[in-house]
């Protein structure tokens, strides 16, 4: 087949959804497939700029970069951050960039990235990329769902099936405010491309439910493709660092997932457990100052490119995850944590009477902790995990169970969903 996959999340773009596209098509290129990326080509201050993930596409895909929307070219300025945390500069900084977030949230619809519409249509046009592969399907993966819209637009033009990826939900998602007009509208613009497509991927099992009964979907038409990981080689040892050590990577929205009884119960502790966190400190130290927690003991980094992540991940004893509060939604970090073999210290965010999908799958790799999201209970967990360093009780696994979340088994059953709709329209 070949094969028009849609998206800005594409190397050099970083980020978390950028594996799900970028395994996504590589598996499909091994799997005989001719892969082409309708993609998007960032300035160098792009904030989640990652130039050594393109030696990750593989040599067989061709990639399509369109320029960066008017409103990325001209108006976005990478926000530095100030090494002093209370220093005047940074508090403006945080605020302007907390504000101009906000604002780019709750007037560009369906998100930030729409300015990149005319740009990616427009390129596409000039150089006829639909004429010169032909493709037999069009593949749309969000986020953004701007990315839908682009599929839809070309699909109707060029009459070539389409097909929804989603790694989060559209206008479910809930860390996007919109008041009853806006819900109304994405809500139905979702609905129509929706109904347009010939078959639709989710992250999980609970956004599936969510589509079929909110949009009155054919269950057939609708299957699940959650975030995987790509198996690697690592020692089963203990670290031999002598004080328990621990790390968390990515965004810590609230409306997703909340930080702090985490740092309330570690700035409690007389021990010396070393931490760190890897996140948009801008927004860390907003939420901080908001809830006038001064006294912080994590050390603050910056997000870092995923390899450099993964080596991070590896000289550590235990790796922090934050549950999400919606179970539609599962962290992509979870299946990278899987991969690694080590502890995970899994903080649920959800209420007890709600079913946490990222629970089943802990369970399966085993070498866990679980806490609910309250002071008390993660300042005993915190204790219960030193001890355990102490004793020599913590250590990394080889569970082979997981090895049906890898991306390569993933892609593959992906794939037989594929050839369904691409036989029907042969």
């Amino acid at each position: 087949m070949k094969i028009l996959l849609v998206t800005p999340a594409f190397p050099p773009v970083g980020g978390s959804h950028m594996h799900r596209v970028l395994n996504l098509a590589n598996y499909l290129s091994d799997l005989g497939n001719e892969i082409h990326v309708l993609g998007y080509m960032p300035n160098d201050d792009y904030p989640n700029y990652d130039k050594n993930s393109k030696k990750n596409i593989l040599p067989k895909i061709k990639v399509w970069y369109s320029p960066e929307g008017i409103l990325h070219r001209k108006l976005r300025k990478k926000v530095s951050y100030d090494s002093s945390f209370d220093s005047r500069n940074s508090k403006i900084k945080s605020l302007l960039n907390k504000r101009l977030q906000s604002l780019k949230k709750s007037l560009l619809i369906p998100d930030a990235m729409i300015d990149w519409l005319p740009e990616a249509i427009k390129y596409e046009k000039t150089n006829k990329i639909l004429e010169t592969v032909n493709p037999d399907i069009i593949i749309s993966s969000s986020m953004p769902n701007t990315s839908h819209i682009i599929g839809y637009i070309l699909s109707k033009k060029y009459n070539i099936p389409l097909v929804m990826d989603y790694g989060d939900p559209w206008s479910f998602e809930i860390s996007t405010k919109r008041n009853k007009f806006r819900q109304t509208l994405e809500y139905r613009f979702e609905k129509k491309i929706v109904n347009h497509s010939k078959l639709i991927f989710v992250a999980t099992e609970e956004t599936r439910k969510l589509y079929i009964e909110k949009f009155g979907i054919d269950s057939a038409k609708i299957k699940t493709f959650m975030m995987g990981f790509n198996p690697i080689n690592l020692p089963n040892e203990v670290q031999k660092n002598e004080n328990l050590s621990m790390i968390y990577g990515g965004m810590l929205n609230p409306a997703h997932r909340n930080p702090l009884p985490f740092i309330q119960a570690f700035n409690s502790l007389k021990s010396n457990i070393d931490c760190k966190f890897y996140t948009d400190i801008p927004t860390l130290e907003s939420l901080l100052r908001t809830e006038n927690i001064n006294n912080f003991k994590i050390e603050l980094n910056d997000l870092i490119p995923s390899d450099d992540f993964m080596s991070k991940l590896q000289m550590n004893d235990v790796l922090i995850l934050f549950g999400n509060s919606s179970p539609i939604q599962i962290a992509g970090k979870l299946f990278v944590y899987i991969s690694t073999g080590k502890h995970i210290l899994y903080i649920r965010n959800m209420d007890e009477d709600v079913t946490d999908p990222v629970i089943e799958i802990l369970n399966e790799y085993g070498n866990i902790t679980i806490t609910n999201n309250t002071f008390d209970e993660i300042q005993s967990a915190l204790m219960d995990l030193e001890y355990k360093k102490k004793a020599k009780q913590l250590s990394s696994i080889n569970n082979k169970v997981i090895n049906k979340y890898s991306w390569e088994t993933q892609v593959i059953s992906f794939y037989q969903d594929l050839r369904s709709i691409y036989s029907e329209d042969q």
